[in-house]
């Protein structure tokens, strides 16, 4: 029997890579989450067909660290996600229908993490900001909404 587990992002999530790093956003909790780097491409390797072993080894490659330290930190980041109605992990390898972004190019290691958490309501306001207000914008492209929010939007 196998104890293989593979993760995939939930059904009704939503994600994007933006300047390198994923957004997540989770409608049903009214949550969007800023993944870090290394969570960005663990993320982006989490399509439902590889075991969590493989993308564990697959960050370990990228980041050039130890394959033990890739894969106790992804279950941490995994059980994060979990928690956070972000993801869902099958017994058995079933790919997800959901197209999935290329993982960032890679820079420094640091355990994946979900590096900031907002109210969807807030996300829904900056970017709603971006489409009508484009006085508040420095340059095309790139939000300043509320003076919090600098990340270019695709």
């Amino acid at each position: 029997m196998s104890t293989a587990r593979y993760p995939r992002h939930a059904h009704g999530v939503a994600s994007r890579m933006v300047a390198g790093e994923a957004v997540v956003v989770v409608p049903r909790r009214r949550e969007s989450h800023v993944l870090n780097e290394t969570g960005s491409c663990g993320w982006a390797l989490m399509d439902g067909a590889s075991a969590a072993e493989e993308i564990a080894g697959a960050i370990a490659r990228r980041y050039a660290v130890d394959a033990e330290r890739a894969g106790r930190d992804l279950a941490a980041f995994l059980a994060e996600l979990d928690a956070r109605g972000a993801l869902e992990t099958l017994d058995a390898p079933r790919a997800s229908a959901a197209p999935l972004a290329a993982p960032p190019e890679p820079t420094s290691y640091s355990p994946p993490a979900v590096a900031e958490t907002q109210p969807i309501d807030v996300v829904a306001a900056i970017c709603d900001s971006a489409r009508n207000s484009p006085a508040q914008h420095t340059r095309p492209g790139i939000c300043r909404a509320f003076g919090a929010c600098q990340k270019p939007f695709e």
